[in-house]
C-alpha cells in the first residue's frame, strides 16, 4: 500500500526528474533519389555481388548532430539530428544506390548467405557543413575489395550549397551531397 504523502513526494518529484536530454525540434533522415521499383526481381551467379559495408568515422562524425567544421574548431547545427548515426545512413544509401543503377546485387550484411565477390568499406572523414564555402561536405575514403585478392582505394567528395546553417537547410543540403557521393561511389563499383 503507497501512503498519501509519498505518492505526493513521488509525484512532485517526477516534475524534476529527466530521463535524457530535450529532444531535438528536427529529426532527419537520408533519402535516395534512385528508388529500385517495386517487385523488381535480380538474378546474378555469385562473381555479380557485392557487400557494402557499415563505414568506420572519426568522432566528429560519430553522432547523431550535424558537425559544422570552422578550420580548427568543431560546433554543431542546433535543433536538429538524424535519426540514426550517419556512417549506417551512408551505408543504406549506397546500397540502395548501388542496386538501383548497377546489375550487382547488394548482399545486406546482416543476413548474406552467399560469399560476395566484392566488399565496399572505408572510412567517412567528414559529413557536416563548411560554414566559409556555405556548403555541405561528405568526404569518403573507400575502399574496394575484388575477386582475385585486388583492392582499390579512392577518395570521393560531394558538396552541396546550404543557404543557412539550421537544421532543415542543412539536412537537406547533406541529403543531396550523400545522394551525389552515392551516384560517384556507384560508378566507380560498376
Amino acid at each position: 500500500m503507497i501512503r498519501p504523502l509519498a505518492l505526493g513526494a513521488f509525484l512532485l518529484l517526477g516534475g524534476c526528474l529527466s530521463f535524457g536530454g530535450k529532444p531535438p525540434k528536427t529529426l532527419m533522415t537520408l533519402t535516395t533519389s534512385a528508388n529500385v521499383p517495386l517487385e523488381t526481381v535480380r538474378q546474378a551467379s555469385a562473381d555479380n555481388t557485392v557487400l557494402i559495408l557499415t563505414p568506420t568515422a572519426n568522432a566528429a562524425v560519430q553522432t547523431v548532430r550535424i558537425p559544422v567544421y570552422d578550420g580548427t574548431t568543431l560546433a554543431y547545427v542546433a535543433d536538429g539530428a538524424w535519426n540514426e548515426p550517419p556512417v549506417r545512413a551512408i551505408q543504406r544509401l549506397l546500397s540502395e544506390t548501388v542496386t538501383a543503377r548497377t546489375a550487382k546485387i547488394v548482399l545486406d550484411p546482416r543476413q548474406f548467405g552467399a560469399n560476395p565477390t566484392m566488399r565496399l568499406s572505408g572510412q567517412l572523414q567528414r559529413f557536416g557543413i563548411d560554414p566559409g564555402a556555405m556548403q555541405a561536405v561528405i568526404t569518403f575514403d573507400a575502399q574496394l575489395s575484388r575477386e582475385a585478392g585486388r583492392v582499390e582505394t579512392r577518395r570521393f567528395e560531394a558538396r552541396s550549397p546550404v543557404g543557412a546553417i539550421d537544421a532543415p537547410q542543412s539536412g537537406a543540403a547533406l541529403n543531396r551531397a550523400a545522394n551525389d557521393l552515392a551516384g560517384q561511389v556507384a560508378d566507380w563499383v560498376k
